[in-house]
C-alpha cells in the first residue's frame, strides 16, 4: 500500500515542501539503490557491510516484494546492461550476474586471483554492453576497479582512493568519481589520469547526453559539465568550515533541467535549470542513499533503515 505524506524538513526554515509517496518497503535494512524496467518492474539491493546483503524485486511498483537473492554481502548497486542481463557488486569484490531478467543471480568467478588488500566492496557499476565497470574501494587508502570487455571480466587498476561513482560519455570518455579524487580514461579503460576536479563524490554522478553531466559531493558542492568533461563549473558551492553541513549522496535529473540532489538527514535539493538550486523541506532526517528515474519520469529515493520514497509531481 502506498501512504501519502507531506513531509517538512527542519534544515531550513521557510523552504518549499517536498510532497512524497511512501512506499511499502519489505525491508529495514539500507537500500542502496533501486533500479526500474518500468514503473512497475524495479529492484532494490542493500544490507549491512560483510554481514548481509539482498535483492527485492517488485512487479507492481513496490505494493508487493519477493527476495530473490540474499547474501552474507551487502549488495550496492544493480544495473540492467539490456533487457535481460543485468549485473550487481557488492562486498569483498562480489559480482553477480542476472541472465532472466533478474529472476535468478549468480556470482561471477574469475580468470585471475586478487590480491588480499584488493578484496574490497565494489560500490558501482556503469558503462554498457561493450564496456562495463564496476568500481570500488575501501576509504582513502584503496580504490579498485574492474572492467568488463564483451562479456570477460578483467582486473584494470588499483588506486589511492575509493570509487563510488562514473560517467560513461563514450567509450573513449570514462571517469571515475570517488573520495577527493576523479579520473578520466581516454582509451578504453586501459589508462587512467588524474583530474582537477575535486571533492568526496558518494555515488553522486548522472550523464544527462554525450556532452552533459551532474557531479555532487558529500561535502554539499555540485558540479556541472557540458563538454563531456573537459571543464567542470561548480553549480553549488560546497560547504565551508563552520557553516551548515549538507551532505550529498545521489543526484538525478527527470530531463535536460529539472533535476533533484539528495544526502544524509532528509537532504532535499532542486533545480529547474540545472544551475540554480534550492533546498526543499523534508520531514525525515533519515539517510537518503540513492534517487533514480523509475522510466516513467518519476523518481524513486532509498534510504537507510528500509525507506522507500517517490516523488509526487
Amino acid at each position: 500500500m502506498l501512504i501519502l505524506g507531506l513531509f517538512a524538513l527542519s534544515c531550513k526554515k521557510n523552504a518549499p515542501t517536498v510532497s512524497f509517496e511512501t512506499i511499502n518497503s519489505p525491508t529495514a535494512g539500507n537500500i542502496y539503490k533501486s533500479t526500474w524496467l518500468n514503473s512497475g518492474t524495479g529492484f532494490i539491493c542493500g544490507g549491512t557491510k560483510r554481514q548481509n546483503g539482498f535483492i527485492y524485486k517488485t512487479n507492481n511498483g513496490g505494493l508487493n516484494w519477493i527476495k530473490i537473492h540474499e547474501s552474507t554481502k551487502c549488495i550496492y548497486d544493480v544495473l540492467f546492461i539490456n533487457d535481460s542481463i543485468a549485473y550487481a557488486c557488492g562486498d569483498d569484490l562480489l559480482v553477480l550476474k542476472s541472465t532472466d531478467n533478474g529472476i535468478s543471480w549468480n556470482e561471477v568467478a574469475f580468470s585471475f586471483t586478487p590480491e588480499p588488500h584488493n578484496i574490497v566492496p565494489l560500490r558501482c557499476i556503469f558503462g554498457d554492453e561493450k564496456l562495463l565497470m564496476f568500481a570500488g574501494g575501501e576509504n582513502f587508502d584503496n580504490g579498485n576497479l574492474l572492467w568488463m570487455i564483451d562479456g570477460n571480466l578483467k582486473w584494470v587498476w588499483h588506486f589511492d582512493n575509493e570509487f563510488r561513482a562514473g560517467i560513461n560519455f563514450s567509450h573513449t570518455n570514462y571517469w571515475l568519481l570517488g573520495y577527493g579524487t576523479a579520473y578520466k580514461s581516454n582509451d578504453f579503460g586501459y589508462n587512467f589520469k588524474a583530474q582537477n576536479l575535486k571533492d568526496d563524490f558518494f555515488t553522486g554522478a548522472v550523464k544527462i547526453d554525450s556532452l552533459s553531466a551532474f557531479a555532487c559531493g558529500y561535502n554539499g558542492g555540485i558540479y556541472k559539465t557540458t563538454n563531456a568533461g573537459k571543464t567542470w563549473t561548480e553549480v553549488l558551492k560546497k560547504n565551508k568550515t563552520f557553516k551548515n553541513r549538507i551532505h550529498f549522496n545521489a543526484i538525478c535529473f527527470e530531463g535536460n533541467n529539472k533535476g533533484w540532489a539528495v544526502g544524509n538527514e532528509g537532504v532535499v535539493f532542486k533545480t529547474n535549470d540545472g544551475n540554480n538550486w534550492e533546498e526543499m523541506n523534508l520531514n525525515e532526517k533519515v539517510n537518503l542513499l540513492s534517487i533514480v528515474n523509475n522510466q516513467q519520469n518519476n523518481l524513486i529515493i532509498t534510504a537507510s533503515n528500509g525507506k522507500l520514497y517517490k516523488l509526487k509531481n
